[in-house]
């Protein structure tokens, strides 16, 4: 891309870029940090590539993705927990010097609602008053005492249980084949766009046998909710998780067993190979033969095999997946 549009673009978007990394970090200089990264990284993309034909999406794509790297890397390599509340000067229970109780108290606090992981942080990091949080948050201040007694509740009984890491953790699906119906919804991207992304696809597979809330696809996945909650929403908004009773997801995503045989995609190819035939044989000519004797209908230009050509399209599409 041109000097000149890219300078453009990252001028356009930079307000919204510093304002996605802000709500992601909790202190200015992170956000600024962070923001940095992301601006260098989509200028770097957009002067590399050609003609992007959806430049918002493409800026986000990157920002989401340089996200994800300054959490795997960044931080950990910092020490800080991914939700920047490493350094909480606080816990009945736990010593300053137990390294490994302090671990461990960030991985609760991890795993506690967004909305409390923000009440906990500012009032233990940031000294924040009740009052201060309260107004922040628009929040009375009844409700932001109610949160900070919950929360210790859960931290303290989060301390005591034994997480697991699911097989997901261990052994994360792979996509061999990522396919859809033939209409790739509203806004033009297909399934690929979404389920390319390993993190994405096994978070939905988490959800396939049985409804998981975020918290049980967090401990299949072998994370914390925090590292994976914009995308478990992202993925709702765009319809690969549906949400159920008590804050549960399912999918209507359909997967195949984890492995096939030769010899099972032989089949599977040979099944589709008949169908194909017969609707050839027997459904397309009927289908051109009624647009062929159509009449009082409009056709672009007069362009009557472009029509017919059109017809048989959508006739096949509804056929297969009506």
């Amino acid at each position: 891309m041109e000097k000149t549009k890219a300078d453009a673009l990252i001028t356009d978007h930079l307000g919204k870029i510093y304002g996605f990394a802000y709500k992601k970090s909790f202190s200015y200089d992170e956000a600024e940090e962070l923001a940095a990264q992301m601006t260098s990284e989509v200028y770097r993309a957009l002067r590399g590539s050609g003609e992007v034909v959806n430049p918002e999406g493409y800026i986000w794509r990157i920002c989401e993705h340089t996200y994800a790297k300054y959490v795997s890397s960044v931080k950990k390599q910092k020490g800080i927990s991914i939700d920047e509340t490493a350094d909480i000067p606080y816990y009945d229970d736990v010593a300053d010097d137990d390294g490994e109780e302090i671990d461990r108290l960030r991985r609760e606090i991890a795993f506690l609602s967004s909305q409390r992981r923000e009440i906990v942080f500012r009032f233990y990091y940031k000294n924040e008053s009740i009052r201060e949080i309260a107004s922040r948050l628009g929040l009375p201040e009844g409700t932001v005492k109610w949160h900070l007694n919950k929360a210790r509740n859960e931290l303290k009984e989060g301390l005591k249980m034994e997480r697991k890491i699911g097989s997901l953790g261990i052994n994360p699906v792979k996509a061999c084949e990522i396919g859809h119906d033939g209409n790739p919804g509203g806004n033009n991207r297909d399934t690929s766009y979404y389920l390319d992304d390993k993190l994405n696809l096994n978070i939905v597979y988490a959800c396939y046998t049985e409804p998981r809330n975020l918290n049980e696809i967090a401990e299949e996945l072998g994370v914390t909710p925090v590292f994976i909650e914009d995308k478990v929403n992202f993925l709702e908004s765009n319809g690969f998780l549906v949400r159920t009773k008590g804050d549960r997801f399912t999918t209507y995503v359909c997967f195949g067993p984890r492995t096939y045989s030769r010899e099972q995609l032989d089949q599977q190819l040979g099944r589709k190979q008949k169908i194909a035939e017969k609707l050839v044989k027997e459904y397309v000519p009927a289908v051109i033969e009624a647009a062929k004797s159509a009449k009082d209908v409009y056709v672009p230009g007069g362009n009557r095999q472009l029509f017919v050509s059109a017809a048989v399209m959508y006739a096949l599409m509804y056929k297969c997946t009506g």
